[in-house]
């Protein structure tokens, strides 16, 4: 292959994972409280008390009002151990940019695998 169709084959999986990541951002939203209700009582009776007293005690410590945003991160693999550091501080909400235009020829498409492969896509 070459350059050229190398770089319509990202565009075109760029698309596709953009959509998963959509549709599931999309799922997660619509879910009704009284579902999430249910499926939580249903799975409480499961969880070790401790486990359960730990998760609601972090669960009330979480913040929407810190926004952390990745511009750009030089090593893709690394993003999932910064997600879960920044979960540890209770911020619930984090963006993603990547400017591909940063990247030429090998290195662009490279960044952006590594980003999809980091991302779980």
């Amino acid at each position: 292959q070459d350059f050229a169709e190398v770089t319509k084959l990202e565009a075109v999986r760029d698309r596709s994972t953009s959509k998963k990541f959509d549709d599931a951002l999309e799922a997660y939203q619509n879910l009704s409280p009284q579902l999430v209700s249910r499926a939580t009582a249903i799975l409480e009776p499961y969880i070790n008390e401790q486990r359960l007293e730990r998760m609601y005690s972090i669960l009330e410590r979480r913040t929407k009002r810190t926004r952390f945003l990745f511009e750009n991160p030089s090593n893709p693999s690394n993003v999932w151990a910064c997600l879960r550091t920044i979960d540890s501080f209770g911020i619930q909400n984090v963006d993603v940019i990547i400017d591909s235009g940063m990247y030429e020829g090998k290195m662009a498409i490279s960044q952006k695998s590594g980003m999809r492969t980091a991302m779980g896509s």
